[in-house]
């Protein structure tokens, strides 16, 4: 019965993912996907690092988890969709090998992170936190890098597609 119930829990977790889902369809149109994206990074490794401090503390409980874990899996939401869309912006004459790329290498990579992530467990939260932070940490790294280390600054989606946002009634 515990372990069901605590299915239930752990699932209610992902709802956080979904709400940001639909919740960045209309923020999108008012922040742009790299603001939106970026913030949300931002403020997962933030999560993340007050996370790896209350389970490093030893006062992690279920309900201190679940929050935390709730407010990462809504940033995560963010980001997903805004990051990848913001890969494929240049890819739209390949866009199915690019999108199939895509996925193939966040499958494999993903599957690598979390093998080693895995293979860290003592038993604790500690290696998962600690893996979540440091992944947030490397995205922060690319995503400097992939926008020159012009981060956080509104109004860039409009330079990138101001014609096309303009064209769908978005910014004028």
């Amino acid at each position: 019965m515990l372990a069901r119930t605590s299915l239930w829990w752990f699932g209610a977790v992902s709802v956080f993912t979904a709400i940001a889902s639909l919740l960045n369809a209309l923020l999108v149109p008012r922040l742009g996907a790299r603001l939106l994206g970026e913030g949300a990074l931002a403020v997962s490794i933030a999560v993340a690092a007050v996370h790896l401090v209350v389970g490093l503390s030893g006062h992690e409980t279920l309900v201190s988890f679940l929050v935390l874990e709730g407010l990462w899996m809504f940033c995560f939401g963010l980001m997903a969709g805004n990051f990848g869309a913001l890969a494929m912006e240049p890819m739209g004459h390949i866009a199915g090998s690019a999108a199939s790329a895509q996925g193939f290498i966040t499958m494999v990579v993903g599957a690598f992170v979390g093998f080693a992530i895995g293979q860290a467990f003592d038993g604790t939260v500690v290696p998962l936190l600690v893996g979540t932070l440091a992944c947030g940490l490397a995205t922060l790294a690319v995503v400097a890098f992939a926008e020159h280390g012009r981060l956080f600054q509104p109004g860039r989606d409009i330079e990138a597609d101001g014609s096309e946002r303009l064209g769908q009634g978005v910014g004028s």
